[in-house]
């Protein structure tokens, strides 16, 4: 887990979790508009990048850990099926 922007997205859905589970609230509202204000944050940020995808702006395969894991499964998908080549002849 070196890649931060993996991280980031374990934070945001542990974030998510915990908020979900839990029974109370913070009536100090501070705290909540501290909390409503990450939220719209981060929910304007991904909402302008989903826009910039669908406009076709940015490269076509972006570099970020989803790519990035990607890239790994197919490079040890193709040195297996060289293994299994090699092995059968």
């Amino acid at each position: 887990m070196a890649d931060t922007e993996f991280q980031d997205l374990q934070k945001s859905i542990q974030r998510y979790i915990s908020r979900k589970e839990r029974k109370e609230l913070s009536l100090n509202e501070l705290v909540l508009r501290k909390e409503r204000v990450e939220d719209k944050k981060k929910k304007d940020d991904d909402k302008k990048k989903e826009e910039d995808k669908q406009k076709g702006e940015g490269p076509i395969f972006p570099k970020g850990f989803y790519n990035n894991e990607l890239i790994h499964i197919a490079i040890d998908y193709v040195n297996r099926m060289k293994s299994l080549n090699t092995a059968s002849k």
